[in-house]
């Protein structure tokens, strides 16, 4: 959702496209990675032992003769990952210094008549739900290579694929706070101070953006689009044979 508002028309239809006619569930990327930090995160004596064990299991995964070549290179870019992860953990993302818990499953919520999924990474805040007087936000991070800022020949195109990774992030941020709402969690128990969108390969942390009100609009009148086409979306050729 995040990346089809922020996409241009070509973009939004390739991207409506493969989601109405995608042929099989592929595994995402970097869900081990994700898996290490995760657990790094909600554990408060931030074992980097057990940090460097994982990431050491990966590391011999990824030149295991027994795993396949596709499983060799998920577990090379998860190794990827957590290096990133580990240089910027510190200084930019603040985790020596935070309290964090893995999120539950949220139900889906219903934006102009399309039912919409929000995946936190974390929950900032010791315990979800908060202890009385306490208050929770939420940590997205965002690991892809796409779109890579580090294999650009100009700096303005650089800049322009940063900002595409950082806007992605404010997005996901607002649909953050949305789920919250639409799953009965007002402000007496979120704060949106407590937000947090962490580019893994930037090394950018991302806050709740000041233009909530005008994200909010723009992301109702993306579910209105989608609601409204996806019945018309035509299948490739490719997509019958």
């Amino acid at each position: 959702m995040a990346e089809f508002i922020i996409s241009t028309p070509d973009q939004q239809d390739r991207l409506l496209h493969d989601q109405r006619f995608s042929s099989a569930y592929v595994t995402p990327k970097h869900q081990q990675a994700l898996s290490v930090i995760r657990s790094f995160c909600g554990d408060m004596t931030r074992d980097w032992a057990k940090f460097e064990a994982a990431r050491t299991a990966l590391v011999e995964k990824s030149k295991g003769s027994s795993f396949t070549p596709s499983q060799r290179d998920e577990a090379a870019r998860c190794v990827e990952t957590l290096d990133l992860f580990r240089d910027h953990s510190g200084n930019t993302f603040g985790v020596a210094g935070g309290a964090f818990c893995e999120p539950p499953k949220f139900e889906l919520f219903n934006v102009n008549g399309l039912p919409v999924s929000v995946y936190p990474d974390l929950i900032a805040g010791s315990v979800f739900p908060p202890d009385d007087g306490h208050k929770m936000g939420l940590v997205f991070l965002r690991v892809q290579k796409r779109p890579d800022p580090s294999g650009c020949k100009t700096e303005t195109t650089r800049e322009t694929r940063c900002s595409y990774r950082r806007e992605v992030l404010s997005y996901m941020l607002v649909l953050g706070d949305m789920m919250l709402r639409a799953n009965g969690y007002d402000d007496s128990v979120v704060d949106r101070k407590k937000f947090r969108g962490w580019d893994v390969r930037l090394g950018e942390e991302v806050l709740f953006p000041s233009d909530r009100v005008s994200r909010e609009k723009r992301i109702e009148a993306a579910c209105g689009q989608i609601n409204r086409l996806w019945q018309t979306i035509d299948p490739k050729p490719s997509d019958l044979a």
